[in-house]
């Protein structure tokens, strides 16, 4: 994983802005987003699902990331899915490394609110302070035998944080140790609560990813359930080095691709 200013120096240069801001492109753009103090990232996705033979717009999702001085991240999204209908609004501090230091996630499902929760992921340990419509009030200390090394609060932007747990240098295909998720739920409906998740990730190297926000270098993971599965449940693609989204898609029933559509930094 990389750093803000490596980020800022060498990842930006590839992202292409929308929406009548300044453009950042091709090999001059590096020096122009190092010589400009970035400290911010704006994201636009939707989810476009093929169901039925035929594709359409199955959600929406807003993330930003802001860099900060001491090398840590603020991560913010709003999330929303049509079908299911739910929507997640949440707040992380991410470490320089990318991995989970903090976050704050509340869920509301079929329009009506099902809980929120805030969890510190520390060495040892995670702490959660958690309320439910159904089950009220939790208070939570988890052990750890390894550090958390991502958390995936279901806004299909922290799919993205799992390469935050993969070792580079390691093996191709990795178990991923230290993962955790909010909703034991596919679609996260349900919470939230810390939940284990067991996940293999596999590596295959950097391209170039066409977007309708513009062509971009991308680092590719292919998320598996089982360590021999044949087939990835999806597809992820980083700003090289770090665990921020690009692209999402997702295949068996969920059959949805995540495009990003707006990038912008400042």
């Amino acid at each position: 994983m990389i750093d803000r200013r490596t980020l800022l120096s060498e990842g930006l240069g590839m992202a292409v802005t929308m929406g009548g801001l300044a453009s950042v492109t091709t090999a001059g753009a590096a020096t122009a987003a190092a010589r400009q103090d970035w400290r911010r990232v704006e994201l636009r996705i939707r989810f476009m699902t093929t169901r039925d033979g035929r594709t359409f717009e199955r959600g929406r999702e807003v993330a930003s990331y802001d860099f900060h001085d001491d090398g840590q991240v603020t991560y913010h999204v709003s999330s929303h899915s049509d079908d299911p209908r739910i929507a997640r609004d949440a707040i992380y501090t991410l470490g320089p490394d990318w991995r989970p230091r903090e976050a704050f996630v509340r869920l509301q499902v079929d329009g009506r609110y099902e809980g929120s929760g805030w969890f510190r992921f520390e060495p040892g340990q995670v702490t959660s302070e958690t309320f439910n419509a159904a089950r009220g009030r939790r208070s939570e200390v988890t052990r750890l035998d390894v550090p958390a090394r991502s958390f995936v609060a279901h806004p299909v932007s922290t799919d993205v944080m799992l390469a935050a747990a993969y070792e580079r240098g390691g093996p191709r295909r990795q178990k991923l140790p230290g993962c955790y998720t909010s909703s034991a739920d596919p679609y996260g409906r349900v919470g939230p609560s810390l939940a284990p998740s067991e996940v293999w990730l596999e590596y295959l190297g950097q391209e170039t990813l066409p977007t309708p926000a513009g062509a971009m270098t991308a680092d590719r993971y292919e998320l598996f359930t089982a360590a021999a599965a044949t087939e990835s449940l999806e597809t992820l693609w980083t700003l090289p080095g770090t665990s921020l989204f690009l692209r999402a898609q997702a295949r068996g029933v969920y059959s949805t691709v995540y495009e990003l559509v707006d990038f912008r930094a400042t």
